[in-house]
């Protein structure tokens, strides 16, 4: 199992977007989430750096993406 660590989201756009949480879950990673409650900044990655707080496991690396994250 691999541990998800860190997440970053970015608001593009004059619509305000407030997010409560974002959950990630998968078959290979441990489910967690993410708690914003707040107005995301416009143009500005804004997000959760938690990875220092993650135990030692055989794959200890935070999984990173390429893929964008769309308000719906």
């Amino acid at each position: 199992m691999r541990d998800v660590c860190y997440l970053y989201l970015l608001r593009q756009g004059s619509d305000g977007w407030k997010p409560e949480n974002v959950k990630i879950y998968g078959s290979s990673i441990r489910s967690v989430t993410f708690y914003y409650n707040l107005f995301l900044p416009n143009s500005v990655w804004y997000g959760f750096n938690v990875c220092n707080g993650i135990g030692n496991t055989k794959s200890s690396q935070p999984i990173s993406t390429t893929s964008s994250v769309a308000a719906m």
